[in-house]
């Protein structure tokens, strides 16, 4: 990825989204809805910058899955992401106040996997 592309910006804004996850995590003082929130945005902020850095249009979408499938459209291996799809919920979280109570996420879980993801990520954008 070059420095200021689509697919640059994009990357930044999921650190930054990461970033603020695991503030509001850590604080202790947040409804978790808000952490995953800002995990569904890096999630779908990282996954359209990878579209984006193989010249791929994406979807206006907050469903991960959609964008998961483009990626794989694209013949890039996804398997690991695929759990990232619990995260879509949290993107309507403002829309819709309450989540359903069965739906429980494991946060803790889904941030280590948008970590990994965005290190996947910032990997490609390195030198180039």
């Amino acid at each position: 990825m070059k420095p200021r592309s689509q697919a640059y910006v994009l990357l930044i804004l999921a650190l930054e989204n990461l970033k603020a996850a695991k503030i509001l995590a850590s604080s202790g003082q947040v409804n978790p809805r808000m952490v995953g929130f800002h995990l569904q945005q890096a999630a779908e902020k990282a996954l359209k910058a990878w579209l984006d850095s193989l010249g791929s249009e994406y979807l206006k979408t907050r469903d991960l899955a959609s964008l998961l499938e483009e990626l794989e459209d694209q013949n890039q291996d996804v398997k690991d992401f695929w759990p990232l799809v619990e995260l879509t919920p949290f993107a309507a979280h403002l829309r819709h106040q309450y989540l359903e109570e069965e739906e429980e996420t494991n946060l803790q879980e889904m941030t280590a996997l948008v970590e990994k993801l965005v290190r996947r990520l910032s990997g490609q954008s390195g030198g180039k």
